[in-house]
Order: structure tokens, then C-alpha cells, then sequence
């Protein structure tokens, strides 16, 4: 059984921003309206029931990061005072670098320079340990993204694996990563997991069409114990497209899904505990 729980907010921002009184950092990029914050709450097999908490939505607190406009797909790193995310240079929109911002000094250094005209990053991670940021990387005469590693303060990037589509996420032991992908000339898309640094791939679902995975402008996200991964999907059996979060058993492959009548926006899904989830859209 599933429960939506909606909750509607509207405003704008142009830089990124962070939650206070310890809960955990969330991110959104500037120049995106975000009309509606969906919590979708659910249970996965023997997932406990998720206890009430004293926060609040007056809990938030929207702070400035960045006041340049061109922040996009932000990444908190996992001890919550760093920020990736990528930045587009110039007036190009497909040129791009890549940044590390320390959220309480405001420091912050470029670790990636500007692609050449044509590439394109996104897709910003850090990893578990915080000592890397993974990103995407695409070019206008290749379809799908490469995915790269590059140390947290710099260095020279590393290409990890070709035929990618989405940002990758983490599972919460940090031994493995799992990311999306379209095969057959787009015809379906799968969810896949492989280790840390790339190797091992195991498809875990896969979805023909007209049914399928969001590849683009989204990340999978593990569930607090792992064993279970959350996507972003939509199916038009009848022709009526219908947006949903999907509930991907990394075991099993088996799909809990659920029907969510609003247009994604961010790298959603996020977990706020071991039986809810968190989408905007709108």
C-alpha cells in the first residue's frame, strides 16, 4: 500500500540552497521554478514504518550559494559541507566546468576547466568517502554520456564507463553504484549496478517501450539499507503518458511502482528516511 502525501510550494531561485537544524543538505539548481514537492510514502517488503519527526517545512532555510545564474546539478558531498556542481561559461549553453564550493566559507575552486564548445558535463556525484566527484560527460557527436572521476580538489579526470545516460548513485556501503542506460536503439532502458570503479555491470531491470526509465537530468537513488533502488520512469499503454517513481528490488529486479501526476524536475528521487521518498516537479 502507498500513500501520496502532496505538498505544494512555489518560488524561485537562482542559486543553491541548503536545510538547517540537522536535517539533511539539499540542493536545487537556479532558474528552475519548482511549483510542487511531492513525498511519496511507501513500504518495500519489510521496510519499517518510518517514525513521525518534530521537523517542519519552517525548518528550511533558503541561503545563496551562487549568484552567477549558471549553477546547475549540484551535489552535496556526504558529510553535508560541500557542494559539486557544474557551471556554463560564457554564453554557450554547452560549455561547461565543473566546481567544488565549501558551503560555510564560501571557498570554492574550479576541478574541472571549461569543455570545448560541443561537450558537455553534468551529472556532478561525490563519492561516499568524499575523495572523488563523478560527473557525465557528452559530446554532440556521441548519443550517450561517459562517465568520469576526478579527485574532490582536482586532478586529472579519469573516463570510467562509455554507453551512459543518467548520473550514478551510491549505495550506502559505497561498494557499488548504479546508474541507467538505453539499449536496442532506444527501443528500452535499464537499470544498472556495478562496483565502485566500474567493473562488474549486472543489469538489474530493464523496460520496453512505450514503458521506460528517465535517462536524462536524473539519478538513481538507493535506499537506506540498499536493497532497494529508486528511479524516475513513465508508461503510456493507452497513449496517455504517466509519470512515476519506480521501486527497483536490486536482488529480485521486481518493480514497485507509483503513479505521480506531475512533471520531474532535479535529480530526484531522494530518500528522507527508509520508507519515504522525496520528488519535485510540477
Amino acid at each position: 500500500r502507498s500513500t501520496l502525501f502532496p505538498y505544494m510550494t512555489l518560488f524561485r531561485s537562482t542559486a543553491l540552497v541548503r536545510r538547517h537544524r540537522g536535517l539533511a543538505v539539499t540542493a536545487v539548481l537556479g532558474f528552475i521554478a519548482i511549483a510542487a514537492a511531492l513525498y511519496v510514502g511507501t513500504r518495500w517488503h519489510s521496510l519499517p514504518t518510518p517514525q513521525p519527526t518534530a521537523s517542519s517545512i519552517e525548518d528550511l532555510q533558503i541561503t545563496p550559494l551562487t549568484s552567477t545564474g549558471t549553477a546547475s546539478a549540484p551535489a552535496i558531498s556526504p558529510d553535508g559541507k560541500y557542494v559539486a556542481y557544474t557551471q556554463r561559461e560564457g554564453n554557450t549553453a554547452n560549455v561547461a566546468s565543473l566546481w567544488i564550493r565549501q558551503i560555510d566559507t564560501g571557498s570554492q575552486v574550479q576541478i574541472v576547466p571549461p569543455e570545448v564548445p560541443g561537450t558537455r558535463i553534468s551529472g556532478a556525484t561525490v563519492t561516499p568517502d568524499g575523495g572523488f566527484v563523478d560527473f557525465t560527460r557528452a559530446y554532440n557527436t556521441i548519443l550517450r554520456q561517459e562517465l568520469w572521476r576526478v579527485p574532490f580538489l582536482g586532478g586529472k579526470p579519469k573516463k570510467l564507463l562509455e554507453s551512459l545516460v543518467s548520473a550514478v548513485g551510491w549505495s550506502p556501503d559505497g561498494r557499488h553504484i548504479a546508474f541507467l542506460r538505453t539499449l536496442e536503439l532506444f527501443q528500452s532502458t535499464a537499470l544498472v549496478v556495478a562496483d565502485a570503479d566500474g567493473s562488474h555491470e549486472r543489469q538489474v531491470a530493464v523496460r520496453k517501450a512505450p514503458a521506460e526509465f528517465s535517462v536524462y537530468g536524473t539519478r538513481p537513488a538507493w535506499s537506506l539499507d540498499g536493497r532497494v533502488v529508486a528511479v524516475l520512469g513513465s508508461d503510456s499503454p493507452g497513449g496517455a503518458v504517466t509519470q512515476q517513481v519506480v521501486a527497483v528490488d536490486v536482488a529480485t529486479g521486481a518493480e514497485r511502482i507509483l503513479p505521480v501526476r506531475l512533471e520531474f524536475a532535479g535529480f530526484g528521487p531522494a530518500w528522507l528516511d527508509p520508507g519515504y521518498l522525496a520528488v519535485s516537479g510540477s
